[in-house]
């Protein structure tokens, strides 16, 4: 069964090159008729997209996927992808651009759950070999200010989706699980959040938002996701390709930056390490670090070494890419400490695991 897209089949599947998808796209948005929104996602890959039938081929976590890769012009591809849930087919195309030096951006104005459940389920199996661009709420802010100031416009709403549990302390065991989503508007949204974060964990999953130029017209309705999904509901392909994809790419490549080189060395017979911190506005309570380590030991290979009354302390295996961390809770504050490898992708990746489960945090240099 075919995930049908806008107008029927959908016309990614008519794109030739790079010159025609520009102009579909443009044509499609820049129209006010209800129709899907475009999703980028951005990702980050130093494999060559002809490579990606042969690793679906040898792996056994996608023997439920099929993807066909067609070549329209250099650094642009058109896929189809399909993947069998419970028995039955899903699938779409999407088109690949891979102009941007080690960054691969795949657009689809297919359904929500063809995205969700066929084409990021697809590229988060590809790990290691492609790896995901992850936001918190602060790096969602500050990469609106980013936004804004290329557009030269105002921002007239922003909302915040956010995923929430609420903690243990003081409530009876039969709430203690109690957890759901929420919509946030901007006004005030740093006082709410506050405020909320005494009684929830808070993870921030998507910020949508319009900019408005000085004369109050319309020019962009866009979202962003925690996982580096750009969203384009209204305005101009070229003009959310050069300032919201691109500003999303600087991004990835800038805290790309930030986890880098971080694996423990030895100069001059001396073992130094590179530990950075995930900090809290409140302190961490056992309840939500025994959901970590749950999470933890389903997804990487885990030894505990002390439990987290008051100090937890791990150490984690990434099973995919291989890099290995040390891990230790105190307070307030989740400290991450590569050991063996330490890869950029794998840092990021377990960066975010961590705050799936715990919630957003500000992310430091330890000692800085």
């Amino acid at each position: 069964m075919e995930v049908r897209g806008t107008l029927g089949v959908n016309s990614i599947s008519q794109i030739t090159d790079r010159l025609s998808m520009e102009f579909y796209f443009t044509q499609l948005y820049t129209t006010r008729t209800k129709r899907p929104s475009l999703k980028a996602v951005v990702f980050l890959s130093k494999i060559s997209p002809e490579s990606i039938e042969t690793i679906v081929g040898r792996s056994n976590k996608l023997k439920n996927f099929n993807i066909n890769v067609t070549r329209l012009e250099p650094n642009l591809y058109r896929c189809f992808l399909k993947r069998f849930i419970s028995e039955e087919e899903k699938s779409g195309y999407f088109l690949l651009d891979t102009s941007m030096e080690e960054t691969w951006i795949v657009f689809t104005n297919y359904n929500v759950y063809f995205v969700s459940h066929v084409l990021e389920s697809f590229f988060d199996k590809l790990y290691p070999f492609v790896s995901r661009v992850y936001f918190n709420y602060l790096e969602m802010k500050t990469f609106l200010d980013k936004i804004k100031e290329t557009y030269r416009g105002t921002t007239t709403y922003t909302k915040f989706a956010i995923r929430r549990s609420r903690k243990a302390v003081n409530l009876p065991s039969s709430i203690r699980y109690r957890k759901g989503t929420m919509i946030l508007w901007e006004r005030d949204a740093d006082e709410e959040l506050l405020k909320q974060s005494r009684d929830y964990l808070l993870t921030v999953t998507r910020l949508n938002f319009e900019i408005k130029d000085r004369s109050g017209m319309l020019l962009l309705r866009s979202s962003i996701s925690r996982k580096g999904r750009c969203t384009l509901n209204y305005g101009a392909f070229r003009d959310f390709y050069n300032n919201v994809i691109l500003a999303t790419i600087e991004y990835g490549k800038n805290q790309k930056k930030f986890y880098n080189y971080r694996k423990r060395t030895i100069i001059n017979k001396e073992v130094e390490l590179s530990p950075f911190s995930i900090v809290y506005s409140n302190q961490l309570e056992i309840h939500s670090i025994k959901k970590l380590s749950v999470k933890l030991i389903s997804s990487y290979s885990t030894s505990i070494i002390h439990g987290g009354n008051p100090y937890f302390v791990a150490t984690l295996t990434d099973y995919d890419e291989g890099s290995s961390f040390g891990l230790t809770i105190l307070g307030d504050t989740v400290t991450i400490t590569p050991i063996s490898k330490g890869a950029p992708e794998a840092t990021w990746k377990l960066t975010d695991t961590i705050q799936e489960i715990l919630g957003d945090g500000t992310i430091k240099d330890v000692g800085l």
